[in-house]
């Protein structure tokens, strides 16, 4: 019976292992974020692609580049003077499908909230290219949602919103 090194395989596989790691350093995530922002009768809604929150109060809940780009939102504990108050807070059922025709979010327990999109028109884009090897797309749209929400009656609110996209190197050196 012939006897083998346990480490002869391992030994095989080690310059694989290191050139993916280098493979690895050339490729670059890709960005994708979207949200919208807009008064929901005496209230304001703003949601993201992580979730979103309806906050008390008729003034602006901030910029929107914020929420969307980093998740900034005025009742976080990074704005603990902040007088704004949420008053409820719902989780995508799907943070994947970007600014989808029908949209759906889930809340604590039973509470669910549906935006059904009536209306949409593009009303700015911006593209550049950043470092000289990614691509940055930053598209603004005025869209109509119906807002379903629990019980309570279905609303229509108009929403300023955004789609953010940072794309990969495709390949391109960085300068």
């Amino acid at each position: 019976m012939e006897r083998r090194d346990p480490l002869s395989s391992w030994r095989a596989c080690l310059p694989l292992v290191v050139s993916m790691m280098f493979l690895a350093d050339a490729a670059s995530a890709a960005v994708w974020q979207w949200g919208c922002m807009g008064r929901l009768g005496e209230d304001q809604i703003v949601f993201n692609r992580d979730r979103l929150v309806l906050i008390s109060g008729k003034a602006p809940a901030g910029k929107l580049d914020d929420f969307v780009r980093s998740g900034d939102f005025p009742v976080d504990a990074k704005h603990p003077a902040s007088p704004r108050e949420a008053i409820a807070t719902y989780q995508p059922d799907n943070g994947n499908d970007g600014l989808s025709a029908t949209m759906t979010f889930s809340g604590d327990g039973t509470q669910k909230l549906t935006l059904t999109e009536l209306s949409s028109k593009k009303i700015g884009h911006n593209g550049r290219l950043v470092a000289g090897c990614r691509d940055e797309t930053i598209d603004r749209f005025r869209k109509s949602y119906r807002v379903e929400r629990d019980q309570e009656p279905a609303r229509t609110v108009t929403l300023v919103c955004m789609e953010y996209q940072l794309s990969t190197k495709g390949g391109r050196t960085c300068g």
